[in-house]
């Protein structure tokens, strides 16, 4: 009888676990594996990047990139995400996400005066390039900061897209339209972060 009661309790407990949001550990390991090779393939590609922390690379001075973090998505769904994602761009940085609403991997700037960044050169974590993946923005810079957004021309050259004052965010660039009057989403490829 002692013995059936502590496995009714061991399955209890493990329900309450599960319950409350606890991954089993394939989960966590496959997350592991995934952060890995993204951060892997960053550093790979950029010369002189240095590894932050378990989801943050710095590719070089004042451009970081940040992961998505499969558990955090998974353990409070994408629209929680979403929420928290305006709140996670610091002061003095301007942000960009690849999905709309503040969502998936991060590119993050903190410089001013260094012209435009080329997206083209900066590495994006699951291959390619950030050029023409960004889809949401939010500028948390001083006051009184504008940031401009470019596209590159077949002929060669930029293409400004529109300006962002401190402050200011997009949180859909597939609703939002350039200043003369085109789409924005997925078509930035170089930033002037101040």
């Amino acid at each position: 009888m002692r013995k059936a009661f502590q496995v009714l309790i061991a399955v209890a407990v493990s329900g309450i676990i599960v319950a409350a949001g606890a991954q089993p550990a394939s989960a966590a390991l496959a997350d592991a594996g995934t952060i890995e090779k993204q951060v892997a393939s960053v550093l790979d590609r950029t010369p002189g990047a240095k590894r932050i922390d378990r989801l943050t690379i710095e590719m070089k001075p004042g451009v970081f990139v940040t992961l998505e973090d499969p558990a955090a998505v998974r353990k409070v769904g994408a629209k929680a995400a979403a929420a928290g994602g305006i709140a996670d761009c610091a002061f003095y940085y301007l942000c960009m996400w690849e999905h709309s609403d503040f969502v998936g991997a991060k590119i993050h700037f903190t410089r001013c005066g260094l012209g435009v960044e080329n997206l083209g050169n900066m590495a994006f974590p699951r291959g390619g390039t950030w050029s023409d993946k960004v889809s949401s923005i939010m500028n948390n810079q001083s006051s009184g900061t504008w940031s401009g957004f470019y596209d590159w021309y077949v002929g060669g050259g930029w293409d400004d897209l529109k300006f962002l004052k401190a402050f200011g965010y997009w949180r859909d660039l597939s609703k939002d339209k350039a200043d003369d009057g085109s789409k924005m989403n997925d078509r930035i490829d170089g930033v002037q972060v101040c």
